[in-house]
């Protein structure tokens, strides 16, 4: 059998999708990990997770900090390295692809390094909107969910994989 959970505030799940970190999420797993293993005829010793993208960072941090011990984890396209670094560096090809230009670029990274001190510095979930992030255009797009953002930017996805005791499969590596 298989469980497929939607995270917090995503259709069908209920909740505020923005008041959330992490470790809301890897305490979701957890109670999705022990709902199943009271169902009957359910061995608990043979429970796996599968996560794809973010939910692979969830999967391999709830793991390494002891929220859930299944029994194999298996990675879908999940970052492999720092989030702060993937999502600049998506945000820059996406706009090179679209034809911005070095300058534009330049200005674009000078936005995303602002908007992620932002974030660091934060306390809470949303973005505190200063007159200085009110114009900057890619602080919007990310100032609800400040608090996710901040808990997952923290995160070193290859030093979760080496604390993790059970084995891990990856498929599709890092998307670009």
């Amino acid at each position: 059998g298989m469980l497929r959970a939607s995270k917090l505030g995503i259709p069908p799940s209920t909740g505020d999708a923005n008041a959330v970190t992490v470790d809301t999420y890897a305490q979701n797993l957890a109670d999705w990990l022990a709902f199943l293993a009271g169902q009957p005829g359910v061995d608990a010793r043979r429970l796996g997770v599968i996560g794809h993208s973010e939910g692979g960072l969830v999967a391999l941090y709830a793991v390494a900090e002891g929220y859930a011990s299944p029994r194999t984890i298996v990675l879908l396209a999940s970052p492999g390295r720092h989030l702060d670094v993937i999502l600049k560096e998506q945000l820059l090809a996406r706009n090179a692809e679209a034809g911005a230009t070095q300058a534009q670029l330049d200005e674009l990274g000078r936005q995303v390094d602002e908007m992620l001190e932002a974030v660091r510095t934060s306390t809470g979930t949303a973005l505190g909107m200063t007159p200085e992030l009110q114009a900057n255009p890619v602080a919007p797009l990310f100032a609800n969910a400040a608090g996710l953002l901040r808990s997952e930017i923290a995160l070193d996805p290859a030093a979760l994989a080496g604390r993790v005791q059970v084995p891990v499969a990856v498929l599709q590596g890092e998307k670009d």
